[in-house]
């Protein structure tokens, strides 16, 4: 027990972010036998794979030069099972003697073989700054509970937040299988004990917050589980004007093990969208460190269920505007192209809500814009009223997409006045997106006016 104890401890601790490159045994979907090679996994590149065949293996007599498998079972360091998932293998005839396959994957799961019969039923999330979005203000008098219970998305989707136990200063050991958490916890305070300790010497026994998402599906269908994480992840951006990413997820599903069906959960590493200089909570385009949030969870817990069930079933409708900010936020570093998005998000707001053409930034501005947001840009902009503010914005976009060199000087001149201008107007289509999810107008407008006052304090021009 405490040998497997101690091996389990060596594989809690990876997450998307993490790196593994080690050798394995494979069997691959179709092909008879098991084959050695190499496994490794990095943010960066995925899963790969190099698997080695000699002359008299059956391997050796594929036809062509590469060939797709559902998956492939590993076994890593003679002890762990691995599924690489959806793989795309370059056949490469070495020599008379054997051959060489190159496999390439976005996705693994840790700790299980995956087949046709599995029947997944969720997944766990931990999102890197959601213990920040739900943990209550220190003045609080009500504290977070340790579970909200069941959230309804859809008639197919619910999920929950809940508290996860985790382990030592770096919160590296932990697992989603309940039963392999309570294993850890019962023999690290036995170790505890034995040593006379009664906390960890260098940190004491931590809680995460986690998401677990219920939604049943086939293998074949991991891909829409997925897409309902990162839709996750989308919801709290909106909620907290933060770069948010996934930083551990795990693969729940259902098994018989003698008359009880229970749920297992496995470590999932997939490529993660959001690099790592994101991912920890700094602002892009600025790099401020979230100390505080304008939202906490306890400020709208009631309306939770209401808010995620209306972003789910308006996804459709909003997800230009929501894509274009997301992108500003977690992937891209061109200051132009980035305005220029911010900008075709108002676009797009103008056109769903029917609003003249000739006046749609101003109108919109108007609209989701608070009168502190209102005097900021004027400043910025060198104007006095909300018709020239609009013609500027207008002429921005001018320059970026029809490349109007006219209007280069404005770009750079808001730019060097206002370091967060980005992230300032941001705020604009973020407040709809806020108010189209059932959001109060009171929570919108403080939402904007805080985050405004945020952004001052780091550099540009005040009020």
């Amino acid at each position: 027990m405490e040998d497997d104890i101690e091996n389990l401890l060596d594989w809690c601790e990876f997450n998307l972010y993490s790196s593994i490159n080690t050798s394995g045994t494979f069997k691959i979907q179709g092909i008879e036998g098991h084959y050695g090679g190499s496994f490794s996994y990095s943010p960066d590149k995925g899963v790969a794979a190099k698997i080695i065949s000699f002359e008299n293996q059956q391997i050796n007599h594929v036809k062509g030069n590469h060939r797709y498998a559902k998956y492939i079972h590993t076994i890593i360091d003679g002890l762990l099972p691995i599924t690489i998932f959806k793989t795309y293998i370059d056949i490469n005839k070495h020599n008379k003697y054997g051959t060489y396959l190159n496999v390439l994957a976005n996705t693994c799961f840790l700790g299980i073989h995956l087949n046709e019969g599995t029947q997944v039923s969720g997944a766990r999330v931990v999102y890197n700054i959601l213990d920040h979005f739900m943990k209550s203000r220190p003045w609080d008098r009500e504290h977070t509970p340790d579970d909200s219970g069941e959230i309804i998305i859809d008639e197919k989707i619910s999920i929950r937040f809940f508290r996860l136990r985790t382990y030592s200063n770096k919160n590296i050991c932990y697992s989603f299988d309940d039963k392999k958490d309570n294993a850890i916890k019962t023999y690290i305070e036995e170790k505890l004990n034995e040593a006379g300790y009664q906390y960890y010497p260098n940190s004491e026994i931590k809680s995460k917050f986690t998401i677990h998402v219920n939604m049943e599906c086939s293998i074949d269908d991991i891909g829409l589980l997925y897409n309902t994480i990162y839709k996750i992840g989308q919801f709290l951006f909106i909620l907290t004007a933060s770069p948010i990413a996934p930083i551990h997820s795990s693969l729940c599903c259902k098994q018989k093990i003698g008359e009880d069906i229970i749920e297992q959960c496995y470590t999932w590493l997939r490529t993660p969208r959001v690099s790592e200089k994101v991912r920890d909570g700094f602002l892009y385009n600025g790099f401020c460190d979230v100390q505080k949030n304008p939202i906490y969870y306890n400020d709208i817990k009631h309306l939770i269920q209401s808010t995620i069930s209306t972003f789910f079933k308006d996804y459709d409708k909003n997800k230009y505007i929501i894509d274009k900010l997301y992108s500003v936020y977690h992937y891209s570093n061109d200051y132009e192209m980035n305005l220029s998005a911010i900008i075709d998000s108002l676009c797009a707001i103008s056109e769903l809500e029917k609003i003249n053409s000739h006046s749609k930034y101003q109108d919109i501005i108007k609209k989701y814009g608070t009168k502190k947001l209102h005097n900021y840009l004027f400043k910025t902009f060198d104007v006095d009223n909300l018709t020239d503010l609009g013609k500027n914005i207008s002429s921005i976009r001018a320059e970026v997409v029809h490349g109007q060199q006219k209007n280069k000087s404005l770009i750079y001149k808001t730019k060097n006045k206002t370091p967060m201008l980005l992230n300032i107007m941001c705020l604009i289509p973020l407040y709809y997106l806020q108010k189209n999810i059932g959001l109060p107008e009171y929570i919108c407008q403080k939402f904007q006016d805080d985050w405004l006052e945020i952004f001052m304090s780091i550099k540009g021009i005040t009020l």
